[in-house]
């Protein structure tokens, strides 16, 4: 993305494979190994075979599944792109570039769009969501979300591969927006599949909130007697008021507070973002306070991408346990690699491969199968609700 500022004539004179490190090219890596981790880590304690999958939680593992997408294919050849005074790869791999520039980045806030959605559907038709909404109902939707990506944003990208593209070696990988078709087709995908997304995100968390703040009062009205109602003691004893049944305590709304966490952390990370995106179809972009403004984007969306994980392992209670029966079968795997090894040493055999692996994997088996066990005794709550 470097090549929107970097990339000017004056670098096709540039040698093209001079590497060129810099505190941006440093931070880059760091950020993307630490983001890849997280999100790794996160995405296969809620794949564990013991975890129940709700359709809420398609959801999360739909974004984090974008966060490594973009991860993975787009910041290694942003960092190569921005390392090399030249786009030296090909036109094949610039269009690539472009396809996770624009499309994987705008899944990442899609996703997220989407689980504002989906809480929309449950607070302002909760009978209907409770009633619809399932696994299949939760992927259609998704594979929906990707199709409208692809179908604004892909278009563009190969638009400008087939007839509009600047030679990447002299002017850098990036959309010529120059031309006529591809200027409005940025303009218009800017403010349509990122900017309004955002907009759309922070007012439908208001109307969220105050959704269920009503309905959270309704339920108090439900269970709190009448202002002025006189309740003697005699209408109880009579029969004439029935008894209130003891309250049962609610479990906690993960969803609500996921929501919450996840929109102000893209709301706030995507606007450095979306404000510079924006403006670079009105303002020159080599100017300083552009250039600023760029580097503060390019930190604020690394940050998003490693948040999302560790608010989905703070808040959510099955991550947490999946995490903590995963440290349990650590443990069970090393105390019985060292016990195999100490009976095979005793044997005079000596430690093998094949004994750590062996012990390692039946510590591993009990392991899960005491965590499906702990699920079958506790019933799991739905997020969704």
């Amino acid at each position: 993305m470097d090549d929107l500022i970097n990339a000017t004539d004056a670098n096709a004179s540039a040698p093209a494979l001079a590497l060129q490190w810099s505190v941006w090219g440093v931070f880059n890596v760091v950020s993307s190994v630490i983001t890849l981790l997280l999100n790794a880590g996160v995405l296969l304690l809620l794949l564990r075979p013991a975890i129940l999958i709700q359709p809420f939680t398609l959801y999360l593992l739909n974004l984090l599944v974008s966060n490594l997408l973009w991860i993975l294919v787009e910041h290694p050849l942003d960092l190569l792109s921005t390392s090399y005074a030249r786009w030296w790869l090909g036109d094949a791999v610039c269009t690539l570039f472009l396809y996770a520039s624009y499309v994987l980045s705008n899944g990442v806030i899609s996703a997220q769009v989407l689980i504002t959605v989906n809480r929309l559907w449950a607070v302002t038709f909760p009978v209907h969501y409770r009633d619809h909404h399932t696994r299949r109902v939760a992927v259609l939707l998704i594979a929906g979300m990707w199709a409208f990506s692809h179908v604004c944003l892909l278009s563009g990208v190969l638009l400008d591969a087939l007839r509009y593209r600047r030679p990447p070696a002299r002017f850098g990988c990036v959309v010529n927006t120059g031309a006529g078709a591809l200027e409005v087709w940025g303009n218009v995908t800017q403010w349509l599949n990122f900017n309004l997304e955002l907009l759309f995100s922070a007012c439908a968390y208001f109307f969220i909130w105050y959704k269920r703040r009503q309905l959270l009062l309704a339920r108090l009205q439900r269970v709190s007697p009448l202002p002025g109602a006189v309740h003697r003691e005699s209408d109880t004893c009579r029969g004439t008021l029935p008894l209130s049944p003891p309250s049962r305590p609610r479990a906690r709304s993960q969803s609500f507070m996921i929501l919450t966490l996840l929109t102000w952390s893209m709301f706030l990370n995507q606007i450095p973002a979306s404000i510079y995106f924006t403006a670079v179809f009105y303002v020159d972009p080599a100017r300083s306070g552009m250039q600023t403004l760029f580097r503060i984007s390019t930190v604020c969306l690394s940050l998003q991408s490693g948040l999302n994980p560790i608010l989905f392992a703070v808040v959510m209670d099955t991550v947490r346990e999946s995490f903590r029966h995963w440290l349990h079968g650590v443990r069970r795997c090393w105390a019985a690699a060292r016990g195999g090894c100490r009976r095979e040493a005793a044997a005079g055999s000596g430690c093998s491969v094949k004994c750590l692996c062996s012990s390692c994997t039946r510590s591993w088996r009990g392991s899960s199968f005491d965590m499906a066990a702990t699920n079958k005794a506790t019933p799991s709550s739905d997020t969704s609700k």
